[in-house]
């Protein structure tokens, strides 16, 4: 009897239909998948902040050392314009004293020209001489804060004769409304110079660099300036 329950059981089995299951994706329209591979993005590696800092300063020493030549070329013109300046204006001598001595006497100076010392009671009237002053007349003159101009040429300098006409014509006039100048020819300038400027215990000897300009600026800054604020 068992057995006959084991077929019926089979033939019940076999008339029923199998249950199929059903994907839940949606069939693919003819296309086969295929499986992408996932995109790797480039990172850029980061710079190491010792070299970023290196460059952001590397213009620091070419910025300085600039600055430095800069300042070294402005300081060799104005050092070089004042070293001219200066010399334009002479050299000082110590000063021999100022005593009246007799008009006529002779007198001795411990420089050549005399830029101060012993003198006649008297100065010259400021102007340009063709003939020769006695330096007792125009050392007076320098006292009072006037200005020589002296030369001795061979032929008359006629070039520096003429910077000594134009300059008592032209320079600027002092407070008492004078150009105090005295040209006048000097023997004996030492050294073969043919031409000087003398102010009060200041001598500039010019070895062929006279102009007008530059006498000008020994002019502008010794006269004046004497121990004797006269006219």
């Amino acid at each position: 009897m068992p057995k006959a329950r084991e077929s019926k059981s089979s033939e019940s089995s076999r008339g029923r239909p199998k249950s199929v299951r059903r994907s839940s994706r949606p069939p693919s329209q003819g296309v086969s998948s295929v499986s992408v591979p996932p995109v790797e993005r480039r990172v850029s590696p980061e710079r190491p902040k010792s070299a970023t800092r290196r460059r952001e300063t590397s213009w620091v020493p070419i910025a300085a050392a600039a600055v430095v030549v800069i300042l070294i070329i402005i300081g060799a013109y104005f050092l070089t314009r004042n070293s001219s300046s200066a010399n334009l204006l002479g050299d000082m001598y110590p000063n021999e004293g100022r005593t009246h001595v007799p008009e006529g006497s002779p007198v001795q100076y411990k420089t050549v020209p005399p830029s101060s010392g012993s003198h006649y009671p008297a100065p010259k009237e400021w102007g340009v001489y063709d003939q020769a002053i006695v330096p007792g007349y125009w050392v007076h003159n320098l006292e009072h804060g006037g200005v020589a101009l002296v030369y001795n040429c061979p032929n008359g300098c006629p070039d520096v004769v003429s910077v000594g006409q134009d300059a008592f014509k032209t320079f600027p006039k002092d407070k008492y409304g004078e150009v105090k100048l005295v040209v006048t020819p000097y023997a004996g300038l030492p050294n073969g110079v043919q031409v000087a400027a003398v102010a009060w215990q200041y001598i500039k000897l010019y070895h062929g660099d006279f102009s007008r300009d530059n006498f000008l600026t020994f002019y502008s800054g010794h006269v004046d300036r004497g121990p004797e604020d006269v006219p």
